[in-house]
């Protein structure tokens, strides 16, 4: 193949997009498995089987977020290896860090374990969304990403799922009798606190769940990267350049990281620690935020089929804004007593979970004005963007939680509101017809 038809070849999205997008969802499905019950285990594991601290525990959690500050640097690797290489890579080092991580008898080893999985997810996330807007079609790429995104909260309820099936078998057993049982409310407290009891690790078991889940992984990245590579599918879409035309991605992304740190530093936290939420509520109420986030991402997605990204992202940012200004309204005001308080903060928690997919909107918004050959490279530097934002504004709230209170959430109003003024920069397009 010469130059030419080479560059012709990167420019042009796959040949047959429903055998890479089927693929891709159930890659996409494994891994957001095998990353949740890593992320879902990894902090019983550091503190009773390697007896880690507080500060060492800090560091390990802290190794989640490194990758994705040099996520931009993704773009490089990219203008080498095509994406459905890169899959294969990223499979391969999430379970080499899940291998390593069973394999530990320290904090080294598994602090490199958990930067393995770290980056492994995060190659994993960039290209994933970076084949499906080449592979989705162009009246429907939308929809695509909401579908495929919609796996990953998914993917949480099946990681609680399995955890309780391989740790806590009987525990299972008692929760389906529970629910079983004549007395509808009674069983359902019942199961939620049975369901809320932390289940006690085998950390021989975890060594063995963490290899399968490493061996499966592997497997099926294989078995998806040799499947386009006979369909001559997935071009390398890798550049590494920030374009002036792409500043109102950037500027989104970045005050998407700040909206998702200030609502998740500040929500839980409040029902938490001013309303004690229960820890059997906690567990129901974030099962409960899967299974929004799960439907919230397709109906983001066949939202922007339907109308244009502009608009569908003011109106995203506009209720998430009458949510931040609805916690700071429902803490400051005394009207519905403790328990109808803490009623409505979950009610809230619960929206806020059914719009946080606005990412399908703005990556969809890549086909728009993106080329193909850069893909990866604008993804990963958004998701920079992103990363950086979340890490700064976490500082920043945590400082200014003390002299602020709960006009901290007022903050979250304010990134609304620039969110829906930069929005305003994204190009419009023709509505297109929902794909039957």
């Amino acid at each position: 193949m010469d130059s030419r038809a080479a560059s012709q070849y990167r420019e042009a999205p796959p040949s047959s997009p429903a055998g890479a997008l089927l693929g891709l969802g159930g890659i996409y499905f494994m891994l957001f498995l095998a990353y949740s019950l890593w992320r879902a285990t990894l902090h019983n594991n550091a503190v009773e089987n390697f007896g880690l601290g507080g500060d060492h525990i800090g560091y390990l959690f802290s190794l989640n977020y490194l990758p994705g500050v040099f996520c931009f640097l993704i773009g490089m690797v990219a203008t080498r290896l095509q994406l459905y290489r890169l899959v294969v890579s990223s499979c391969t080092l999430l379970s080499a860090g899940l291998v390593l991580a069973s394999l530990a008898h320290g904090f080294p080893g598994l602090a490199a374990g958990a930067l393995l999985v770290a980056l492994g997810f995060t190659v994993f996330y960039t290209t994933a969304s970076a084949l499906c807007l080449a592979s989705g079609p162009d009246n429907a790429v939308a929809s695509a990403l909401g579908r495929m995104k919609s796996l990953g909260p998914l993917s949480g309820l099946a990681a609680a799922v399995v955890i309780i099936w391989v740790f806590a078998p009987e525990q299972a057993r008692e929760v389906i009798s529970a629910l079983g049982s004549t007395d509808s409310v009674d069983s359902v407290r019942l199961a939620l606190q049975l369901f809320a009891e932390q289940p006690r690790i085998d950390f021989e078991k975890l060594d063995t769940l963490l290899v399968i889940m490493a061996f499966l992984l592997i497997l099926a990245g294989l078995l998806f990267g040799r499947t386009l590579a006979q369909r001559a599918e997935g071009g390398s879409y890798g550049r590494l350049r920030i374009r002036r035309e792409l500043a109102v991605y950037y500027a989104l992304n970045f005050l998407a990281g700040c909206r998702s740190a200030i609502f998740q530093a500040f929500a839980l936290f409040v029902m938490v620690k001013e309303f004690h939420l229960p820890v059997h509520a906690t567990a129901a109420l974030v099962l409960a935020g899967n299974i929004c986030s799960f439907l919230g991402y397709r109906c983001i997605g066949r939202a922007v089929v339907r109308f244009q990204c502009r608009a569908v992202l003011t109106v995203i940012y506009f209720l998430v804004m009458c949510n931040f200004l609805g916690f700071w309204f429902v803490l400051g005001w005394s009207g519905f007593g403790p328990g109808g308080t803490l009623l409505a903060l979950c009610g809230l928690f619960l929206i806020d979970s059914l719009l946080f997919g606005v990412s399908v909107v703005t990556d969809s918004y890549l086909r728009i004005t993106g080329e193909f050959s850069s893909y990866v490279g604008d993804i990963g530097a958004g998701m920079t963007c992103f990363s950086i934002a979340a890490v700064v504004m976490s500082m920043i709230g945590g400082a200014l939680w003390g002299p602020l209170q709960h006009n901290a959430f007022l903050l979250g109003a304010v990134v609304c509101v620039l969110a829906m003024i930069a929005g305003r920069g994204l190009h419009s397009r023709t509505a297109a017809a929902p794909a039957m």
